[in-house]
């Protein structure tokens, strides 16, 4: 009987180590899978993707990015670059700010550099920057060229920007799509450190959707706006003949001068004569001699009838 009572013992001894033993190798097989499951206490970043999972967002993506591609229209930033020489370089630079505005469009810069001094100073060179409407830029470049003594060179350039404009598209809806995910997960955060997690994750996915927002907008109006650079070059004066600081084209040009003086005094005399002194001679001379012959004429007939003694 003591033999049976010592069996039995043993072998509940043996159901309770085997009983405990099941027990702690489950127990952290459970915890692992409650921490897997909670995304607010795991660390995004440190969690690596599964790859049915990668696979699966990859080809998501390729698809969105090619139905967009699809239905999007090309997108070309087009740029000229025209250097001119021609004589009044301010002059023309008021031109092509009238131009840029007159075309819907706007001046980016400009910028005049002087030469000389005094009554020789001038506008040796200028530079400016415009933006038109992309369909009008051919219009505007043959209007910038008119009337310009010589054209030095001229470029315009086109890129293709639809590609990269369908890229940042898909990664801003991409990020949306988290963005919605995140708010869901913090409307259900219950800790404190959950919330701020998930906040500095909104706040960072937030300011990349603001940047690519920035760069899709940069697209579109580079796409919709041509630029046009202008370099503008004076045309050089030849300096003067000097021979130890006596300049003959400068008594040549005095003596000249001189001589058109005398010349412009002597017909402004004529026509002083012409247009004032005749006329005047005409209004006041003319009735006095006329008074002055009628007056004579009775004198004398006066004398011919006069009695003789």
């Amino acid at each position: 009987m003591k033999r049976q009572v010592v069996i039995f013992g043993l072998f509940v001894i043996l159901v309770i180590v085997g009983l405990s033993a099941i027990l702690q190798g489950c127990t952290p097989a459970v915890g692992n899978i409650y921490s897997s499951v909670n995304p607010l206490d795991t660390d995004y970043a440190a969690v690596p993707p599964q790859p049915g999972a990668v696979a699966m967002a990859s080809g998501e993506s390729e698809m969105l990015r090619q139905d967009v591609a699809d239905t999007q229209e090309r997108l070309i930033v087009r740029s000229a670059n025209l250097s001119l020489t021609l004589d009044d370089p301010a002059a023309k630079i008021e031109q092509i700010e009238a131009l840029a505005v007159e075309m819907g469009g706007w001046v980016v810069s400009a910028n005049l550099s002087t030469s000389g001094t005094g009554e020789q100073q001038r506008v040796s060179s200028a530079s400016i920057s415009i933006r038109v409407e992309s369909a009008r830029l051919d219009e505007a470049l043959d209007r910038i060229k008119a009337g310009v003594g010589t054209v030095n060179s001229e470029a315009v350039t086109g890129e293709d920007v639809t590609s990269q404009y369908v890229d940042v598209r898909s990664r801003v809806a991409n990020l949306e799509a988290a963005e919605q995910q995140l708010q869901a997960i913090m409307e259900d955060a219950r800790r404190t450190e959950d919330v701020l997690a998930v906040f500095d994750q909104l706040t960072r996915i937030r300011g990349e959707i603001e940047s690519l927002r920035g760069q899709m907008q940069y697209f579109e109006q580079a796409s919709s706006f041509s630029a046009i650079q202008v370099q503008l070059i004076a045309t050089p004066v030849t300096p003067p003949i000097e021979v130890g600081g006596w300049r003959p084209l400068d008594a040549v040009s005095g003596a000249a001068q001189a001589l058109v003086d005398v010349l412009q005094g002597g017909v402004n005399i004529i026509i002083y004569l012409v247009v004032f002194i005749l006329p005047l001679l005409l209004l006041v001379g003319l009735p006095i001699w006329l008074i002055g012959r009628f007056l004579r004429g009775r004198r004398n007939n006066g004398r011919a009838v006069a009695p003789q003694p």
